[in-house]
């Protein structure tokens, strides 16, 4: 269709240059206000695309999404004005009029262009130009980079601590180091330890050892747990920002041993817990031992259950236990009557 609407415009410019090269009686002022008209709306340029009409092929143009949108132009020559030849005949001037509406037609109605220039077919065709291509295509690409962030996200899959994630309070872990991956290389990523200042590190690093330490926060005998975070950020190459946090819990030991009837305080073994509830394990040392566990004072009155019996502990002894410069007080509950042996390992449940 845009080598047609070239001939169209090239046989027009030819008729007429015949017409004004014989003296008739159409006026010249008739005939240049004619060509002006057209030279106006077809700005020198003609796109070569499946519509019918110059502004439609524009409109193509804009809907594909600017300058990429697959039209191409041609040069067509500008229809040129020869005022200084005689008036044409009545037979002439229906003629060029003729060619002149058919020439419109093929150009379109210069209103129904999508741009904000509407006066001029090249002007219109440079905005688009000029605006980079980023018509409907732009928003077509940000739609499918949304689905395609929607379909395979961006995300974080791993994030780990080479250290125990549960320390005792008062304590520190110096240069910590962590690991991680993700779905894809960041553009960018960041780790924050605590309250200290955001670490900036390589966007193809896959482990990284902190300046910064992790340190127990301040506590006291009304404590039970208190946690350092440990923040990282990472940005994708479309911008898509994801997080993901480690927390490190400091707290007390629970202790547990089997024993005598008389609290011991050489066989305590512990394990970190931010609470008395769980259930443990008791092995005796020797045949009909007593079981000993031991919570401190602020994790609060202990319940405790045995092959589903409740009760069978005593308070057997109240004491202190320095953790790192700190005081902490603890009470000792003892079982009732014998209950491990170092052939069995006892359940008991504790709420």
């Amino acid at each position: 269709m845009a080598q047609d609407n070239y001939i169209v415009i090239k046989n027009t410019e030819a008729a007429i240059t015949n017409m004004l090269k014989s003296p008739n009686s159409v006026g010249t002022s008739t005939l240049q206000s004619e060509i002006n008209s057209i030279n106006n709306k077809i700005g020198k340029e003609q796109l070569e695309t499946s519509s019918s009409t110059i502004i439609g092929a524009i409109n193509e143009i804009k809907n594909s999404g600017g300058g990429s949108g697959g039209g191409s132009v041609s040069v067509v020559d500008n229809l040129n004005s020869y005022s200084s030849y005689s008036a044409l005949s009545a037979n002439q001037g229906r003629i060029l009029n003729v060619k002149s509406q058919e020439l419109s037609n093929q150009i379109g109605n210069l209103t129904n262009l999508k741009t904000e220039v509407k006066t001029n077919v090249v002007n219109a065709i440079n905005e688009i130009v000029n605006s980079g291509g980023s018509g409907d295509l732009s928003e077509v690409n940000n739609r499918l980079s949304t689905l395609e962030e929607a379909v395979f996200p961006f995300k974080i899959n791993s994030f780990s601590l080479g250290a125990a994630t549960t320390q005792l309070f008062g304590s520190q872990i110096n240069s910590p180091s962590f690991s991680f991956s993700f779905s894809e290389t960041p553009k960018s990523i960041t780790l924050k330890v605590g309250e200290n200042t955001e670490e900036s590190i390589s966007a193809t690093a896959k482990t990284y050892t902190s300046n910064n330490s992790i340190i127990s926060p301040v506590f006291d005998t009304n404590s039970t747990s208190k946690s350092i975070e440990c923040k990282l950020t990472a940005i994708s190459s479309k911008g898509s920002t994801v997080t993901k946090t480690i927390s490190v819990v400091f707290t007390f030991y629970v202790y547990s041993y089997a024993g005598t009837e008389t609290y011991e305080e050489s066989k305590i073994k512990g394990i970190l817990k931010s609470s008395k509830k769980g259930t443990y394990n008791v092995t005796g040392d020797s045949t009909n031992t007593y079981i000993w566990m031991g919570f401190p004072v602020s994790y609060g009155e202990p319940t405790f259950n045995i092959g589903g019996f409740e009760g069978g502990f005593i308070l057997g002894a109240s004491t202190n236990i320095d953790v790192n410069g700190i005081s902490i007080p603890y009470k000792f509950y003892r079982s009732n009557t014998p209950q491990a042996s170092a052939s069995k390992s006892t359940e008991i449940t504790v709420s």
